[in-house]
């Protein structure tokens, strides 16, 4: 008896968590059609690759995916199956039905799809005979997830996150969401990840979570993750920089490495590497990169071929839609007859905020301090970016390619300035220029003083020529009202009745009646000259001076300069006196 009561309450519980959907068995009469091999030995490409590629006309010229089933492949149409068998890619059997890639799982035992118009999964054989229906719950929210290998599936019945056994039939609670709505988006590592997109009254945001546990493992929204077994190949968004990252779940993540970052590889992992697309108006360059070596094991041109469709990798081939003539053709690219000699190494370590490449890091402060030391000013990287911040909290930078590129820029910049120019405007101090990821209050670019120095915190979303010369503005400003008179009347050049700090005039920001760059400069005189300064350095701005009032204004501040710097008999015209009508080049 009491063996009997532990029974009936190990059967309450189960079933306060699981229920158990009813599956309808199926039999179909077997349909095979005609053996018929899709195998097209005129194709050209054939020849010219060494027989490496080979080509398949297809049927309905509407294939959209390919899966894997045992030693057969499986074309996904919206609106048929295709097994296709051997070399020849035998037809060996199809089903008309209407279905969507995302909603179909393939195994050695055949396939499961999701009927939406009967709401519910169905299995299938090798032959795509119907052999088990499991019906889903009127309350389903978006589309089921399904992975045929682990015989599991996952859907939404309401606010419920469950998973369906496909050999019991038994449905489990995963986990209970609170927000309005939630769509499965994929499946990973064999169905034990789930990415979902979470829809709450306020936001959206992806999630990742455990389908054993309902646990949340990340909300990485920048995260593009492919998995196979035990193994994974992401795109993720780091700051400025696009990682390729590659590993397996328990082992160290590392970086795929290639020069060209506006081109994304595609992952083929289950032939180990990712293969690299490069279209031309001649034709397709195919290049597969192993991820276990690091180096790139074949390449292969496909001449004439300038319109594509999905590629796929089995354990042994890839496999490229192409449209010709208005036409698809399946082409099957064996890898291994076009090996190539490529001893270079495209892999290597991941760096993060946590593990960053120090050697790559110093080799910029060495460059830093060069540069430092040539145009009298000090820039600050990485750790030492952070070490005066004014009221403002950064982020700091630590990819060195971001870097190196605004480094670039930044010199670029300072090279126009006269030697000794920005070295002497802040006569207690240094303009210094700290390049950050971010700046937390969002603005691309601030300006600060601190300790006698003039501060230009710069971010990587910051166009680095503006926020320079608007940063360097101030210094330059500051530095002509302590060494020059010039300054003194300014207010006597603004529009009668103007003053600084009023409602935005509009009028004063365009044609003859200009008197002011922007809307900002109508705030105070230090602002309104600084941003002269920064405007008059910059290309394309004519139309900004053309008035009377700007050129006075323009006149003005140039002269200050002169007279602040020393070179009032400079021979030079300055990057700021590009727009001037009447030149302050001296002449004897």
């Amino acid at each position: 008896m009491k063996k009997l009561l532990i029974f009936l309450l190990v059967c309450l519980m189960l079933a306060s968590c699981a229920g158990q959907q009813e599956a309808t068995d199926v039999t179909t009469e077997l349909t095979v059609p005609p053996i018929v091999g899709l195998y097209d030995a005129e194709n050209p490409i054939e020849k010219a690759t060494n027989g490496a590629v080979r080509a398949y006309p297809l049927e309905n010229n509407d294939g959209a995916a390919f899966l894997s089933m045992g030693d057969k492949l499986v074309v996904v149409s919206p609106n048929k199956l295709t097994v296709l068998q051997g070399d020849q890619c035998e037809v060996v059997a199809q089903l008309d039905v209407k279905v969507e890639y995302m909603c179909v799982s393939a195994a050695e035992t055949g396939l499961a799809y999701y009927d939406e118009s009967a709401r519910e999964i169905v299995l299938l054989n090798p032959l795509l005979q119907k052999s088990k229906n499991y019906p889903l719950p009127e309350k389903l929210q978006g589309k089921p997830m399904i992975n045929l290998p682990t015989q599991q599936a996952f859907y939404c019945d309401g606010q419920e996150l469950r998973s369906l056994n496909l050999q019991t039939g038994i449905s489990r609670l995963i986990r209970t969401f609170t927000e309005k709505s939630v769509e499965l988006l994929d499946l990973y590592f064999e169905g034990e990840m789930l990415r979902c997109l979470v829809t709450a009254e306020d936001r959206r945001h992806t999630v990742y979570l455990s389908t054993q546990t309902g646990q949340t493992l990340s909300e990485d929204g920048n995260l593009f993750l492919q998995t196979y077994g035990e193994s994974y190949f992401a795109v993720r968004q780091d700051g400025p920089v696009v990682q390729r990252i590659f590993g397996t779940r328990n082992g160290e993540a590392k970086s795929l490495n290639l020069d060209d970052a506006l081109v994304d590889p595609i992952a083929a992992l289950p032939l180990g590497g990712v293969v690299k697309m490069l279209q031309d108006e001649t034709g397709l360059d195919l290049h597969f990169y192993d991820l276990t070596s690091g180096h790139k094991k074949a390449s292969v041109r496909l001449e004439g071929i300038t319109e594509t469709g999905g590629l796929y990798a089995d354990s042994r081939y890839f496999w490229l839609v192409v449209v010709e003539d208005g036409k698809q053709v399946l082409y099957r690219w064996d890898p291994s007859l076009s090996a190539v000699a490529d001893e270079m190494v495209y892999t290597g370590p991941l760096y993060t905020y946590q593990n960053p490449d120090t050697e790559g890091l110093a080799a910029l402060k060495k460059r830093v301090e060069e540069m430092n030391q040539t145009y009298g000013v000090r820039i600050a990287i990485w750790e030492d970016a952070m070490k005066t911040t004014g009221n403002y909290t950064f982020k700091p930078e630590h990819q060195v390619s971001a870097i190196s590129e605004r480094l670039d820029q930044l010199e670029t910049v300072l090279s126009k300035f006269p030697k000794k120019f920005l070295r002497s405007t802040v006569e207690a101090g240094w303009i210094r220029i700290c390049l950050v990821r971010s700046i937390e209050s969002g603005e691309p670019y601030v300006q600060y003083w601190s300790g006698g120095d003039c501060y230009g915190a710069i971010s990587m979303d910051a166009e680095i020529t503006t926020a320079f010369l608007q940063c360097a503005a101030y210094g330059i400003d500051s530095h002509v009202m302590g060494n020059s008179r010039d300054f003194d009347t300014w207010n006597q050049l603004n529009p009668y009745g103007f003053s600084y700090g009023q409602e935005v005039n509009e009028k004063y920001l365009e044609g003859d009646s200009r008197a002011f760059v922007d809307a900002m400069a109508m705030s105070n005189p230090h602002e309104d000259r600084s941003r002269i300064i920064a405007y008059a350095m910059m290309e394309g701005n004519a139309e900004m001076f053309a008035s009377s009032t700007m050129q006075a204004k323009l006149l003005r501040v140039c002269e200050g300069i002169r007279e602040a710097y020393g070179l009032e008999k400079s021979t030079e015209t300055y990057l700021w006196e590009q727009y001037l009508n009447t030149s302050l080049a001296y002449t004897k």
